[in-house]
């Protein structure tokens, strides 16, 4: 617990139910853990927006595959930021 790995590990440990002897496993894969914990405790609703937010970032990068204007996307963006 002194050292910044020990830190580290408890709190994985703690907040993703780990046993301490994963950490030691040549399986072990922390972004699978993590992945699935974040499946786990996130929202239908705020997943949709994640999403649409994704779109609209994408869309405003590359207008060629979108029928909004700037306009329309930037309030779009704005909306699902500040809900």
């Amino acid at each position: 617990m002194f050292s910044p790995l020990g830190r580290n590990a408890l709190y994985c440990r703690l907040r993703f139910g780990l046993d301490i002897t994963n950490f030691l496993s040549v399986k072990f894969s922390p972004d699978k853990i993590i992945w699935n914990h974040y499946l786990g405790n996130v929202s239908p609703k705020l997943q949709a927006d994640v999403d649409v937010l994704k779109d609209m970032l994408m869309f405003r990068e590359n207008k060629q595959q979108c029928v909004f204007t700037r306009d329309e996307i930037e309030t779009v963006i704005q909306v699902i930021c500040t809900e």
